[in-house]
């Protein structure tokens, strides 16, 4: 059935280290994509050699696996890539995996099990983030929860003709896959979730080290200063110059105290009351506050510093 029939966009950028384990586990699939596009983002390493490589020399690739490697020869967002690879989807249906993901060898098969003639119906993707090591599993507590499912763009499949009605991902580092998953509910698109085929990272979440995770949030929120529709950065900001204002005014241990019951308790609490805990272990007590403060510290810096661009 026609209608059933994929196109996968996979982007990447600089990613010669995972490239090859990655797209194994596309290619390992008991129900391969009709169509692989994979969108090189002006890489300057040797991710597409390596590539080209593997898929030269993997035994089970015949004359029916579509697959093309596009060079974006801007560097530009993976947002940019996704939206090239859709231009050129030779199908109606276009679904998205990451290049450093991980995913169960159903993934297409349960897609296609899903996938209807319905144009306002599309697949959501999900991801089950596992924690790799103590730092992960802090990390996890104060962002996507612990043992979870949450919506995300690899692993979703939207039709085509989705994008010509509400537009194409906006050309951001990060932010606009939110932003345009909101936009889906907001224009009452109905949806099914790929709840069987979940994505993962093979390697850690967080960054494996303080330093990188206060340079992994600070870049993702610089980079998405001017996204439209998206206020988290405003929020932030507000909540800055708030603290400012109360400082100068003398209630600065007040407003600490409320920042510290709602960063380090009420926030852990919320994101992970339906997740499967086995149990609390002594470094979370340490470990989960010291992340959660290192998040919001990064976040003003990289929205102040986005807006200060913008202004100047």
């Amino acid at each position: 059935m026609d209608f059933k029939k994929i196109s996968l966009v996979i982007p990447f950028y600089n990613e010669s280290k995972k490239i090859v384990k990655s797209t194994k586990n596309i290619l390992k699939q008991i129900d391969r994509p009709d169509e692989i596009i994979f969108v090189n983002n002006n890489s300057n390493d040797n991710s597409e050699l390596k590539l080209r490589l593997f898929l030269k020399n993997f035994n089970n690739i015949n004359s029916k696996n579509k697959i093309k490697i596009i060079k974006n020869k801007t560097k530009q967002y993976p947002s940019t890539a996704k939206n090239i690879g859709i231009k050129l989807a030779s199908y109606k249906n276009v679904a998205f995996f990451d290049i450093g993901l991980s995913i169960n060898n159903y993934f297409i098969s349960n897609l296609k099990k899903k996938i209807s003639p319905n144009e306002r119906e599309y697949i959501q993707g999900c991801y089950f983030f596992k924690s790799k090591n103590s730092l992960d599993r802090a990390y996890l507590m104060q962002t996507y929860g612990m043992n979870r499912l949450g919506s995300c763009i690899p692993s979703s499949c939207f039709k085509k003709s989705l994008f010509n009605k509400i537009g194409y991902f906006q050309h951001f580092r990060s932010g606009y896959d939110r932003v345009f998953l909101n936009n889906l509910k907001i224009k009452k698109f109905s949806s099914k979730i790929n709840f069987e085929s979940p994505v993962n990272y093979l390697d850690d979440i967080s960054g494996s080290s303080l330093t990188k995770i206060f340079r992994k949030i600070l870049y993702y929120s610089y980079s998405t200063v001017g996204l439209k529709n998206y206020h988290i950065d405003k929020a932030y900001i507000f909540l800055f110059i708030l603290f400012m204002v109360i400082s100068s005014i003398g209630y600065m241990s007040q407003f600490l105290m409320i920042y510290l019951f709602f960063r380090c308790v009420f926030i852990p609490i919320k994101k992970n009351f339906k997740s499967k805990i086995k149990k609390i272990e002594i470094y979370d007590f340490v470990m989960v506050p010291i992340i959660g403060i290192l998040i919001d510290i990064a976040r003003v810096l990289g929205f102040l510093s986005g807006h200060i661009k913008r202004l100047i």
